[in-house]
């Protein structure tokens, strides 16, 4: 009688935890159990960082601005000094606003937040066990990879940002334009039909299962059904809606999926996603900013007139443009989003090509440098970097009956490299001070308690952590402490009756008490009176009290 070893015992559970676990119903609980995980997490540590006053103007633009939507207003806000909505034509904070009539602003924008990039496991999970058939292991393993990304975490420490909203769209885009196919099974009975078409066409030629990045096997074409297509479009919306140029990663998926054999739908995308972006260019941001180009701020290098003037200056610069791609930074920023899925994407580099042309044109820009300023941008090659590791595991597989079955080791490399790079580049890894249970400090709590002196409809200049807690209203503008206390003192008076100044934001004042007595003697002698002060939060209003 054989020798039952420990070794064999572990292997017999793992195969019936398995069975268990590749089944229909167990599918659908594991994606919303772990979606449901990572929404507590994220939601945890975004609040932690808005009750600890972490949050600016990044923050407070967008409460101002769907506060003023709410109460009727067109959303002009002073913080930015332009319509929310014109910066990048995001639309979707219309029905976001409905919600903050309800609640309250900046904890619901964040929740919003928090829940979409958890969602995004959902979409993921049915792309990695529905259309690339892995197991249940290595699906774990690549949402617990997306789930410990830094992008996403330093993204929930980035303030709002609507455009966040589109990863579980674009992610949902993916899924739903693959859907109605028929797979495995269809695939390779097709690509068996065409090889032994190929033989008898060209019988002296040499053939080779080797398969190029480019290689495309068309997939067996079915309709979708009306419930996916409306689903599909939905998705679009939702992207093409929380910002205006991610409807070009739209136009250029079309164009991957009409190369895999949806003609119809992936030129429908294309139309789409290549009309939508110039209307918004050319007519609405103009409309909204009184006639300016409002993107061409960031290519000022190459054209400064219009959008034109900036494109034809980027053909006649060639090489200046690749040396702005190419920077060490962003080559950092691009190793930072592939390496930690141990640079499987590049197998199946042409699910990372709708992603290109915008994120190409995101390093060209000249935009604020940092981790978290720039993990916004990384969004369209964020999303595509998982579709592609989701095929290239498929690639690298063994088929089996009904599902590819990946090496042991390439999954716990996966594993291992997900969780390495969390830890050393995200916002909120262990090393980081948010990793903390929450413990608001006296500070915090002085500072909350110089923001409720302030009425509702006052006229406010504040210290960025002041913000967020005082953004809805009509009028509130951004404390400048850049320069000297004399000087921003006199800018700081201008048109509004409340100044909230926070030590903490004026670092470059040297001697703080020295400046800070410079800061409030000029405010005095202009009829202005201290109201508190305490452990550095200072508020005045103006009385007229020379």
């Amino acid at each position: 009688m054989a020798k039952i070893t420990l070794r064999s015992r572990i292997n017999k559970g793992m195969l019936r935890a398995h069975a268990r676990l590749d089944t229909r119903s167990a599918d659908i609980a594991i994606s919303w159990l772990v979606a449901l995980a990572l929404f507590v997490v994220l939601e945890w540590f975004t609040l932690v960082r808005y009750w600890g006053l972490g949050y600016g103007s990044e923050l407070a633009s967008a409460v101002q601005g769907v506060w003023l939507i709410g109460e009727g207003y067109w959303p002009d806000s002073t913080l930015l000094g332009e319509s929310y909505i014109a910066q990048q034509a995001s639309f979707i904070i219309y029905p976001l606003a409905q919600l903050t009539k309800i609640f309250p602003a900046a904890q619901t924008l964040l929740t919003i937040q928090a829940l979409a990039l958890a969602l995004g496991v959902v979409p993921l999970w049915k792309l990695s066990r529905q259309e690339a058939n892995l197991g249940v292991g290595t699906s774990v393993v690549i949402i617990f990879a997306y789930g410990v990304s830094a992008a996403i975490h330093n993204m929930i420490l980035a303030g709002f940002h609507p455009e966040i909203l589109a990863i579980p769209a674009l992610l949902g885009i993916v899924l739903y334009t693959r859907l109605g196919r028929r797979h495995p099974a269809s695939q390779m009975g097709q690509s068996a039909n065409a090889l032994r078409t190929a033989t008898r066409r060209a019988p002296n030629r040499m053939l080779t299962g080797h398969r190029h990045w480019w290689n495309v096997t068309p997939l067996e074409k079915t309709n979708l059904s009306r419930r996916d297509l409306i689903l599909l479009w939905f998705f679009v919306a939702v992207v093409i809606f929380s910002r205006a140029d991610l409807a070009l990663v739209i136009a250029a998926y079309g164009i991957l999926v009409l190369i895999e054999g949806r003609r119809k739908l992936g030129g429908t995308l294309f139309w789409v996603g290549a009309i939508w972006f110039p209307i918004v260019v050319w007519v609405i941001q103009p409309a909204l900013s009184g006639g300016d180009y409002l993107y061409i701020q960031y290519f000022s290098d190459y054209g400064t007139e219009n959008p034109l003037n900036v494109i034809g200056g980027m053909f006649s610069q060639p090489g200046d443009v690749l040396r702005d791609i190419f920077t060490q930074s962003n080559f950092i920023t691009i190793v930072r989003l592939i390496a930690p899925l141990v640079f499987l994407p590049l197998v199946a580099f042409r699910y990372l090509l709708p992603a290109i042309p915008l994120y190409a044109l995101y390093l060209v820009a000249d935009v604020p440098e940092g981790s978290i300023a720039e993990s916004t941008q990384t969004i369209p090659l964020l999303v595509f970097v998982f579709v592609a590791a989701v095929f290239a595991l498929k690639r690298s597989g063994q088929v089996l009956v009904e599902r590819v079955r990946i090496n042991r080791q390439v999954v716990i490399a996966l594993a291992l490299a997900a969780g390495v790079f969390f830890i050393q580049d995200s916002g909120t890894s262990p090393y980081q001070n948010s990793w903390g249970w929450y413990n608001q400090s006296t500070d915090e709590t002085i500072r909350l308690d110089a923001v409720d002196i302030v009425p509702e409809d006052a006229v406010v200049r504040a210290s960025p952590s002041f913000l967020p807690g005082l953004a809805e209203r009509v009028g509130v503008y951004e404390l400048d402490t850049t320069d000297q206390a004399r000087n921003d003192a006199s800018r700081s008076m201008q048109g509004v009756d409340w100044i909230l100044l926070d030590l903490d934001d004026a670092p470059v004042w040297g001697n703080q008490s020295l400046e800070v007595q410079r800061f409030a003697t000029v405010l005095r002698q202009a009829g202005w009176e201290q109201e508190y002060s305490l452990s550095g939060a200072i508020v005045f209003h103006y009385t007229g009290n020379v």
